[in-house]
C-alpha cells in the first residue's frame, strides 16, 4: 500500500515547480497558484500598429480572420492598476492568456494570431477550443465568428473580482473595442496585492521594474535580475520589485538571495501579501514546515482571497508537524475555495488528516473524492487500495 502521507508531500512539492510564477504575474506579479506581466506590452508589440488607421487582415483562410482587440482595465475607483495585469480570453470555460495592460491600464492584442505571450505554468498547452495548438510564432491563423460565440475577456489579479466583457466580432476591418474591465477587491482585507509603494515609485524605477517584469515573463532571468536590482537601487522601498526579485532568484535556485529579497519587500510594505506568499513557497520547497505555517498564517491574515493556495500549503505544513485540527480547518477551507477542483490532491491530504484522527469513513470518502476528480492519476490504483483499507477499518470500528 502507498504511504499516502509521503505520496501527498511528494505530489505537493512536484506541483511547486512553477509555484513562484504567480508571484510574477499576480501583482503585475497566482499565483496561485499567482506572472510577471509583459512589463506593459506596448501596442507595437501587441498589434504592430499604433497609428489608429484601420489595418487590413493578413489573408485569413475562408471565413477566418485576425481581430485587433482593444480595451482597458480600471480599479473600482476608476484609476488604472499601478502594475501590469494579465488579460485572459475565456471560451467554453477554458482560459488563455492573451496580453497585459500597459501603464495606463490599456491592452491591445491580435486575436487569432500566435503572439508569443508566455502562458503560466498552470495553463494548458491546448488552445481554448480544445485542440493542441500547432501555430508557429507570427503565423496568422485567424478565428471564425462561430468560434468566438460566448467568449469573453477578464483581468486576473489575486484578491480582486474581475468584471468581464464579451467579445463581439462585429467591428469594421476586424477591429474590436471591447470597453472597460473593472477590478473590485474581494472582501475587506487588511493586506493587498498592490503595494502602496508602487504608486510612489519614481518614473525611472518603474521603467526598470517593467523591463525586469517583461524579462522574467520571457524567462530571461539574468536580464530580469539586472533590471529589478536597478529598480530597487533607485527606489529601495519598492516592495513589488523586491518581491519579484525574490521570485526570480527562486526560479534561479538562489534561495538564500530569494529569502532576503522577500524580507526586504516585507520591510518596505508589511501589508503587501505577495512576499509572504513567496516565502511560503520557498519554505514548502525546503520542507520547512514551521516556517510555512508562519508565512501562510500571515498571508491568510492579511488577505485570505489573494492566494487561496496558501490554505493548501498551510494544511500540508500543519499536518506534517502534527497540528491536525489546524490542518483539517485549512484543508476544508481550500476545498471550498477551489471550486474548479484544480488541486485535487487536497482531498488526499484531508483523507490523511482524518485517518490520523481515526475518522476512517471520512478519510475513505475524501479519497474517493480524489479519485472522482483525478480518475487517471498515476497513483489511482494505490489510492483505491487505501480506500478499501480505510473502509475495512471503519467497519471494524463500528463492530
Amino acid at each position: 500500500m502507498m504511504s499516502t502521507s509521503v505520496g501527498f508531500r511528494t505530489a505537493a512539492i512536484a506541483l511547486l515547480s512553477f509555484a513562484a510564477l504567480p508571484v510574477f504575474g499576480q501583482t503585475g506579479n497566482s499565483g496561485g497558484t499567482g506572472g510577471t506581466g509583459s512589463g506593459g506590452r506596448t501596442p507595437s508589440t501587441s498589434t504592430g500598429n499604433t497609428s489608429g488607421v484601420p489595418r487590413s487582415n493578413p489573408n485569413p483562410p475562408q471565413d477566418r480572420q485576425v481581430y485587433f482587440v482593444e480595451g482597458r482595465v480600471t480599479l473600482a475607483d476608476g484609476s488604472p492598476p499601478p502594475e501590469p495585469v494579465p488579460i485572459e480570453r475565456v471560451c467554453n470555460g477554458n482560459a488563455k492568456r492573451e496580453a497585459y495592460t500597459d501603464s495606463k491600464g490599456r491592452f491591445q492584442f491580435q486575436l487569432g494570431q500566435n503572439t508569443g505571450v508566455l502562458q503560466d505554468a498552470t495553463e494548458s498547452d491546448f488552445d481554448t477550443f480544445g485542440s493542441r495548438s500547432s501555430m508557429t510564432p507570427g503565423a496568422s491563423q485567424g478565428v471564425s465568428r462561430r468560434e468566438l460565440l460566448g467568449c469573453e475577456l477578464r483581468a486576473v489579479l489575486p484578491g480582486f473580482q474581475s468584471g468581464s466583457v464579451m467579445i463581439r466580432p462585429e467591428g469594421n476591418f476586424g477591429q474590436l473595442e471591447v470597453g472597460t474591465i473593472v477590478l473590485k477587491p474581494m472582501g475587506n482585507s487588511e493586506g493587498a496585492v498592490i503595494s502602496l509603494t508602487s504608486m510612489q515609485a519614481p518614473k525611472d524605477a518603474k521603467h526598470e521594474y517593467e523591463k525586469g517584469q517583461k524579462a522574467a515573463q520571457d524567462k530571461k532571468l539574468p536580464d530580469a535580475e539586472k533590471h529589478l536590482q536597478k529598480a530597487v537601487s533607485l527606489y529601495p522601498q519598492y516592495a513589488a520589485a523586491w518581491s519579484m526579485l525574490g521570485a526570480v532568484h527562486s526560479e534561479m535556485n538562489q534561495n538564500e538571495a530569494a529569502y532576503k529579497d522577500y524580507e526586504q519587500a516585507v520591510t518596505a510594505d508589511a501589508k503587501f501579501v505577495n512576499p509572504y506568499y513567496g516565502l511560503s513557497v520557498l519554505s514548502m520547497k525546503e520542507n520547512k514546515w514551521k516556517e510555512v505555517v508562519q508565512y501562510t498564517d500571515q498571508a491568510i491574515k492579511l488577505n485570505p482571497y489573494a492566494f487561496p493556495v496558501t490554505f493548501l500549503y498551510n494544511a500540508a505544513a500543519n499536518y506534517n508537524i502534527g497540528n491536525l485540527d489546524a490542518a483539517e480547518k485549512s484543508a476544508r477551507k481550500f476545498i471550498v475555495m477551489d471550486s474548479e477542483h484544480r488541486r485535487p490532491e487536497v482531498a488526499l491530504l484531508l483523507g490523511e488528516i482524518l485517518a490520523k484522527k481515526h475518522d476512517y469513513a471520512g478519510a475513505a470518502a475524501q479519497k474517493r473524492s480524489y479519485l472522482a476528480m483525478a480518475p487517471n492519476a498515476p497513483n489511482s490504483e494505490a489510492v483505491k487500495e487505501d480506500v478499501k483499507r480505510l473502509e475495512a477499518l471503519s467497519q471494524n470500528s463500528q463492530n
